[in-house]
């Protein structure tokens, strides 16, 4: 569902509780508070160990290129790696940790296999998979480490912000050369109801929040 349709439900939802109509809503407004909104039921979702859908996730293209191993972690020493062009966006995180779903080749045959950063003084002591590439995420950028490492990696993951993906991908695209409210909003359609609802509830408190704060303001100058 585009992102311009889910606001204007949100929208004509709104103004049924309201006399005004919605000109002091902007749609940057409206969007930001429907993907906290959003974020929020994800991150519940995940933390009770419940399925995602595909609809919730980000697929993003990544160029990478070789780097040494010392600018982003000296103990490992001086090896050559493969890090990411530009940083990632911010993804999503649950309890049980960042909501990344694949990271593979760009032709999906060839996944590759995350480990932590305490592991990296042992990885070449790993017995069965010392030659499998394998990734890490440290200052927000995506390194690599392995044998015949591909020059562009496809990363699935739940972002804090989809829009960031515009600015992350390294590839042309349709969606760099539109406007925000014209791109698919990454979640299942069977949350878009739930999405509505509880953004319209939020837009309603904070602006019973912002209207309170201003007769305070107003009385104690008095």
């Amino acid at each position: 569902m585009l992102i311009k349709e889910i606001i204007q439900l949100i929208k004509e939802e709104y103004n049924k509780g309201v006399a005004s109509d919605d000109s002091r809503l902007s749609n940057r407004f409206i969007y930001f508070k429907m993907l906290s909104v959003r974020n929020l039921l994800l991150k519940r979702k995940k933390n009770a160990k419940q399925q995602l859908s595909m609809q919730d996730v980000t697929d993003m293209c990544l160029k990478m290129k070789e780097v040494d191993g010392i600018d982003c972690c000296d103990f490992i020493g001086s090896c050559n790696i493969n890090r990411s062009v530009k940083k990632i966006p911010k993804i999503l995180s649950s309890l049980y940790g960042d909501m990344i779903v694949n990271v593979s080749g760009v032709n999906y045959k060839r996944k590759i296999f995350k480990i932590d950063i305490s592991q990296l003084p042992y990885v070449n002591t790993f017995k069965y998979a010392k030659n499998t590439a394998k990734y890490f995420i440290s200052d927000n950028y995506l390194y690599m480490i392995g044998k015949d490492l591909p020059e562009q990696v496809r990363l699935k993951a739940v972002l804090e912000n989809p829009l960031d993906k515009i600015n992350c991908d390294n590839i042309d695209t349709e969606e760099s050369c539109k406007s925000y409210l014209d791109l698919d909003f990454p979640i299942d359609g069977s949350d878009v109801h739930d999405i509505v609802t509880l953004t319209v509830k939020e837009i309603f408190e904070t602006l019973k929040n912002s209207k309170e704060d201003k007769i305070n303001n107003t009385s104690n100058e008095n």
